[in-house]
């Protein structure tokens, strides 16, 4: 098990993903205990596409959009909007000028819910 996390450590900094200054072998080992241990944890990254090369994702900073073709990002809400709003779910409008913010959630049954949603406008 440990050299197939050697090797994808080595392909992921080979491509840039890796932690700078650092090889797989600079890095602690891993062992069989570390993945029932609270030392690893997974995370999950689902991007909303909104061209071929273009993705908005929400991070602390706020609602960003990342450009893959000159690796920039934009942030097209701040976080302290989103958090004013009290926001648990949002979508971006395809012109780019409004945001809706789902602000309620409340489960019915099974895949039904209500929500109360408000509208902004984002640019002038």
């Amino acid at each position: 098990m440990s050299l197939l996390v050697e090797s994808l450590l080595e392909r992921g900094a080979a491509e840039g993903e890796g932690i700078p200054d650092q090889t797989a072998s600079d890095l602690p080992p891993f062992t069989f205990d570390d993945i029932y241990s609270s030392s690893f944890s997974y995370s999950s990254f689902y991007p909303n596409w909104v061209s071929a090369s273009e993705y908005l994702y929400r991070d602390s900073e706020g609602i960003k959009k990342f450009d893959l073709e000159t690796n920039t990002s934009v942030i097209v809400a701040d976080n302290e909007f989103y958090q004013n709003t009290g926001g648990s779910s949002w979508s971006l409008s395809q012109d780019e000028q409004f945001l809706l913010v789902r602000t309620a959630y409340i489960k019915q049954w099974r895949y039904s819910y209500n929500g109360s949603y408000a509208v902004y406008q984002i640019s002038e």
